[in-house]
């Protein structure tokens, strides 16, 4: 059984179980449920369902349970088949009011989301007091409209309570989750701040190293001091083999570390998203560049490594970035699509594009563009060729370039959805 059968099944007999606990209206056939409760805080909070063909399908359930139960008492097969066949009209039409109206976030605008919850309780009931009239199962009394309108705005406070209780326990989570992260962010910092003494430490070696040997070499050119070249070359291979030992030590300890404070945490596509806006906002604050973002998926989830995934992205938009700081109105799109068993990913800019001789040598190592004329200094050239690493190895996907010398570039990136999602 897949997990989305199981989950159809979960919300059916849930759903059915709950349409059991009613209450009678004038020793009439007619009953007001808790089903229509568990039926549509169930549909409001499961993704991915397809909610009319679930309301035929409780809608069913519903009937048949009624039937067997009212069958058992009375022993009327046909008087019990027509008490119980007008309830199954109650979910179909309540399923097809709420993927309509009530699918989406009722909270946002509160009235009307109530409004909306209590009008679809309403005409559900409605719908089916009259298919009971018309099979003269009830007599139409202004007593019988009252509770049922009555009824329905009882279910919509214990829906709206059950909404509120939801979101907000969902507010201390993520406040919980918060306080846990930059809790871990204080350790993380004090723990790098350590390593990144004996960085400082090894980089005054290096130095002192380089020094040493340059002096050597000056000394062997001008053939000066013949007697210490075999003491200063062995003093320079120690301090040597002494940086690398520091070295393999710090990156021993920086693996760690991120192993540590990263392997154990997990966090939503969402997230990552809302974290690349904040970063870029402050980033490009101060310069005329947009940055877009436009995301369209079916649902939200965990990231499997989600740091190699910023990493990515990290790159592929300081690139554009790049291509753009002497450009006006510079903009880069950011978007995001699911597409069968893929997500595919845009990052596109209206910079200054790609020389055609160029396009071939973008992904490798060390390879750049982008020198500063004015100090000299060389970008490294290694974004892309790590951003094509981790999404060929790591992900198993695939990225492609679109690109109009003077006019932009577009990456697109193709990553299968089991690669990374997370459970």
């Amino acid at each position: 059984m897949t997990q989305k059968t199981k989950k159809y099944f979960f919300i059916i007999l849930t759903t059915a179980i709950a349409s059991q606990i009613s209450v009678g209206i004038y020793q009439t056939a007619f009953k007001i449920s808790g089903g229509v409760i568990a039926f549509f805080l169930l549909l409001y909070l499961f993704d991915n369902i397809n909610i009319i063909s679930l309301g035929f399908q409780v809608g069913i359930t519903v009937f048949i349970l009624r039937f067997l139960v009212f069958y058992f008492n009375n022993g009327h097969f046909l008087n019990s088949f027509i008490n119980c066949i007008p309830s199954c009209l109650f979910y179909i039409i309540y399923a097809f009011i709420f993927y309509f109206f009530l699918k989406k976030d009722l909270l946002k605008d509160k009235l009307k989301g109530f409004s909306l919850i209590f009008i679809a309780d309403t005409i559900s009931n409605l719908s089916e007091i009259s298919f009971r009239y018309f099979l003269n199962l009830i007599d139409l009394e202004w007593s019988i409209i009252f509770i049922v309108f009555l009824a329905a705005f009882l279910r919509t406070i214990v829906i709206w309570l059950v909404l509120l209780a939801v979101k907000y326990y969902k507010i201390l989570l993520i406040r919980k989750e918060e306080l846990n992260r930059y809790r871990n962010l204080v350790i993380l910092s004090s723990e790098l701040m350590t390593e990144l003494y004996w960085m400082e430490k090894n980089k005054k070696d290096m130095e002192n190293a380089m020094s040493a040997a340059y002096n050597l070499h000056e000394d062997i050119k001008n053939k000066n001091n013949k007697d210490k070249w075999e003491v200063s070359s062995l003093n320079i291979a120690k301090e040597v083999h002494e940086i690398k030992k520091e070295y393999n030590l710090v990156l021993d300890e920086l693996k760690k570390i991120t192993d540590h404070n990263i392997n154990n945490k997990s966090i939503h596509f969402s997230e990552l998203i809302d974290i690349l806006k904040f970063r870029y906002k402050n980033k490009l604050k101060d310069k005329n560049i947009s940055l877009i973002f436009n995301c369209n998926y079916n649902k939200d989830f965990i990231v499997k490594q989600d740091y190699y995934l910023m990493s990515i992205f990290r790159n592929l938009i300081n690139n554009g970035i790049e291509a753009l700081e002497k450009e006006k109105k510079s903009k880069i799109k950011f978007s995001c699509f699911q597409k069968d068993n893929n997500y595919i990913f845009k990052i596109t800019d209206n910079g200054t594009g790609i020389k055609k001789e160029n396009i071939d040598l973008i992904f490798s190592a060390g390879f750049s563009t982008k020198i500063d004329y004015d100090t000299g200094n060389i970008n490294r050239g290694l974004g892309l060729s790590i951003a094509k690493e981790i999404i060929t190895e790591i992900y198993k996907g695939n990225i492609t370039v679109n690109t109009e010398y003077t006019k932009g570039t577009s990456f697109k990136i193709e990553l299968p959805k089991k690669r990374l999602e997370g459970n």
